[in-house]
């Protein structure tokens, strides 16, 4: 995943982390994670090598060669990968848009002409539209398949619509290379949302690499894993895009509208909303998340940290 298509859409930030804070906590994460994956990556990998048809190990491989004995291989499972891959293909999936709410207490949203619709309605129309843009059925089936050999994952980000526009859309993508995923190991949840970090790495030539990045210095990170997260070799640079969530307080507040919105979003226009009767109700201190961005490799901090608009690591197990 080239980062030339994220990084322009975050909100730059500085929280008083120097460079070599990042890099250190980044060194001790990915270690941490190579070892904590290690089983799973392994697995996965002979999984696919024996769904592709080699089912011998390389040792009873030497064996039997040395002996004269032959090493047939009837592959079985690829038939019933493709059974469930093709069910899996048939299948409609998306994403679908539930109110919490009761009918009569669902929010109602006004258009232009006047006709009242409900959010609930609002939202699942943005959501089609994000994985109409996106080709969600290609990227679901893509981790899907990589799930059955292993895991997958899907991640979101956004795009610029045009490239003489400042719009941006929301979209769903795969990540070709699953091995490139390093995400918490400590998570508790089954979508990793409570996940603290997550590493994607890319390989880049070493020309490349002094192009985009003049000031870099590559680095290797988690030398002490047998899993190795390759950060080089004669002829490509590996980095990688790290996020990091970071606990933070925010200020939630209720309008008289029966509206529940966060003070720093609005502070600008509360006089505005008191000239319209809207006046704060409650407020209350809430304890959040903000996931914090950046572009590494183990010596050198790429691209400066950045803000993700959410308050989850946007990468998806599947």
């Amino acid at each position: 995943m080239q980062i030339e298509s994220i990084s322009p859409k975050l909100i730059s930030i500085r929280d008083g982390n120097t460079d070599a804070e990042i890099l250190e906590e980044a060194i001790k994460r990915a270690s941490e994670a190579n070892i904590a994956w290690e089983d799973t990556f392994n697995n996965a990998e002979d999984d696919e090598l024996f769904i592709s048809g080699k089912q011998w190990d390389d040792k009873s491989l030497r064996a039997r060669e040395e002996e004269g004995r032959p090493s047939l291989v009837v592959n079985q499972l690829q038939q019933y990968v493709s059974r469930v891959a093709g069910a899996q293909k048939k299948q409609v999936q998306e994403i679908k848009i539930s109110p919490t709410e009761s009918s009569t207490e669902e929010p109602i949203i006004k258009t232009v002409g006047g006709q009242d619709i409900k959010l609930s309605k609002v939202l699942e129309g943005v959501v089609r539209n994000i994985q109409s843009i996106s080709n969600a059925p290609a990227q679901y089936k893509t981790a899907f398949r990589h799930s059955l050999g292993g895991i997958g994952w899907l991640r979101v980000l956004t795009e610029y619509s045009r490239q003489d526009s400042f719009d941006l859309d929301i979209k769903v993508e795969a990540i070709p290379n699953r091995w490139s995923v390093l995400i918490d190991p400590h998570a508790n949840e089954s979508d990793y949302s409570d996940a603290n970090y997550c590493f994607i790495s890319e390989r880049i030539s070493r020309e490349e690499f002094r192009k985009r990045y003049p000031k870099g210095v590559a680095g290797e990170l988690g030398r002490d894993s047998s899993v190795e997260m390759y950060w080089g070799d004669e002829r490509t640079i590996t980095v990688s895009e790290y996020f990091r969530r970071e606990p933070i307080k925010r200020t939630l507040i209720l309008l008289s509208s029966g509206e529940t919105v966060y003070e720093d979003e609005v502070k600008d226009v509360l006089d505005e909303l008191l000239t319209q009767g809207i006046t704060v109700v409650r407020k209350r201190t809430i304890d959040t998340y903000k996931i914090v961005w950046s572009k590494i490799t183990a010596n050198s901090v790429l691209e400066k940290e950045r803000e993700f608009p959410t308050t989850t690591i946007p990468i998806v197990p599947v």
